[in-house]
């Protein structure tokens, strides 16, 4: 936030307006941030059930069956 603060601010002619715009722009750049990063931590599969492991009795029972 605060380098794009600083870089659009300092090329801005009118300082009070230029503060503005370049709050208005590190809004926008840390909400779409907050999307993406949003997008990438969801749950995928949330309907597929987690991996199952077989107790310990049921192991040997288990690697005896065939896969078919």
């Amino acid at each position: 936030g605060i380098p794009i603060l600083s870089a659009v601010a300092a090329t801005q002619a009118v300082e009070l307006d230029g503060i503005h715009l370049a709050l208005i722009v590190d809004v926008a750049v840390t909400m779409a941030s907050m999307v993406l990063v949003w997008f990438g931590l969801r749950a995928r599969g949330a309907d597929a059930p987690a991996a199952s492991v077989p107790l310990r009795g049921d192991a040997d029972q288990a690697l005896a069956r065939p896969l078919d």
